[in-house]
């Protein structure tokens, strides 16, 4: 039974990533394990001393992770949807996050009764809400069957039953540390996990007048293809700058296919941003022992980028907020 399973499990991991369920065939072949406990135990009676402590993690885990999601279960609050490019699903939970930047996996049974899905949330701890922006990925996926089921659905409350596990990840205050300045960059759909973060550090701001662990700027980059895309949370952000001066929080858009514009008439450069140039940029606005912290989420080849070039600064101290399954 052993070695089946390894090879079985091993060569699961090579198509894991892709399009439709690639993705659950390579999670739910590790319950294979569940086969070799009791069969490690009939070939040998002292396993259970090598076994206990693994297999009682899991069940807590497990347990804790069941409770969360079912009780209480999770209500969709609002769904709406967005046409630009392929289309964006935005719902809001009845649930609360505690630390900006985090991501949670969702369910919903009438696409799927055993697919989950992690996707960056959106809101900030301060709203009191969880909110996610799922862009959708093109024909015969999970997030194109969403979209679909959420335009039938747009405006209604509750509308169909959803599952939701987290959030998840780490506290933004030992991220910040002890820098004392913060570049957020996003690049397309990328957007939710800084905008999450842009938030929560501008609400702190608006409530003590000053930003956190004595940072002096916060400054928001995001660039993507279509400006419309900005229309996405344009708003969100100009409430943040609200009665903030420029020098301390601010945000940049930039759109490699620029169109006739957004509906909100905001500036938006064209082309891509030079990391260099914000990174020299972000190191003269600070003393010479300060440092710099900068965090990137968007496609895997403007994250690599965007490290690159911070390795030929010092003072700058990169952060990669992009996660792959």
């Amino acid at each position: 039974v052993a070695y089946p399973a390894i090879i079985i499990i091993s060569v699961s991991a090579w198509f894991r990533n892709g399009k439709g369920s690639k993705w659950e065939y390579f999670k739910y072949l590790h319950y294979i394990f569940l086969v070799l406990v009791p069969a490690a135990l009939l070939h040998a009676n002292g396993s259970w001393y090598f076994l206990l402590g693994s297999i009682s993690f899991y069940l807590i885990d497990a347990s804790i992770r069941f409770v969360g999601v079912v009780s209480p279960p999770a209500r969709v609050l609002k769904i709406s949807v967005n046409e630009a490019e392929s289309g964006f699903t935005l719902l809001t939970f009845d649930r609360s996050h505690a630390e900006a930047g985090q991501f949670a996996w969702i369910r919903v049974p009438m696409i799927s009764d055993w697919e989950w899905h992690p996707f960056s949330i959106s809101s900030a701890p301060s709203d009191g809400q969880i909110k996610m922006c799922i862009k959708n990925m093109g024909p015969g996926t999970w997030t194109e069957r969403l979209f679909t089921l959420a335009r039938d659905a747009e405006g209604s409350e509750d509308p169909w039953p959803v599952q939701l596990d987290g959030p998840y990840g780490p506290p933004l205050q030992p991220l910040l540390a002890d820098h004392k300045g913060v570049l957020l960059l996003a690049g397309g759909i990328g957007i939710t996990q800084p905008h999450s973060v842009f938030r929560e550090l501008a609400a702190y701001f608006q409530e003590n007048k000053a930003l956190p662990g004595g940072l002096k700027f916060v400054k928001l980059v995001w660039v993507a293809q279509s400006d419309q895309v900005f229309d996405l949370f344009h708003s969100s952000i100009s409430d943040c700058l609200t009665g903030i001066p420029d020098s301390i929080m601010a945000a940049e858009f930039y759109s490699t296919k620029p169109s006739k514009g957004t509906s909100t008439g905001i500036l938006v450069k064209e082309g891509r941003p030079d990391f260099r140039e914000l990174y020299e940029a972000g190191g003269k606005a600070l003393a010479d022992d300060e440092t710099l912290f900068v965090q990137a989420c968007g496609p895997a080849r403007m994250v690599d980028d965007a490290a690159s070039v911070a390795c030929e600064f010092p003072s700058v101290s990169f952060d990669s907020a992009l996660f792959m399954l």
